[in-house]
């Protein structure tokens, strides 16, 4: 359970795969760890952050604590109205929180996380 707890919590071998807008003030970022092997399975963690612009994204995000841990990025829908965050997913969610915090500009964005999770067999 240790090696696991390891796995999930180490975001250093992650590799950016998308940014997408939510709302004026809200973004979505997605990273991937795919080190592991036939016993660990890909890990895509979601944050939600400002714009970073052209930043190093992963720096920028080694900072911040995903929202949501899953095993895919693929079957992922995310829509916001102001500072509520929708999502949807189908697969299996390793780790989710309904809440965060970042600053955009000085001022502190708190969105509210709704979420939708279908599992999957397999």
């Amino acid at each position: 359970m240790l090696f696991i707890n390891i796995i999930f919590n180490t975001r250093s071998d992650d590799v950016f795969v998308s940014k997408q807008k939510l709302s004026d003030n809200v973004w979505l970022y997605i990273t991937k760890y795919d080190e592991g092997n036939a016993t660990v399975a890909n890990i895509y963690r979601f944050y939600l952050d400002k714009d970073n612009g052209k930043t190093d994204v992963i720096e920028a995000l080694k900072k911040r604590m995903p929202f949501l841990e899953t095993n895919t990025s693929a079957v992922v829908t995310a829509s916001a109205y102001g500072n509520t965050v929708n999502i949807k997913v189908t697969g299996k969610v390793y780790n989710f929180t309904n809440s965060d915090l970042f600053y955009a500009d000085g001022i502190a964005i708190i969105p509210v996380i709704n979420i939708i999770a279908n599992g999957t067999r397999g």
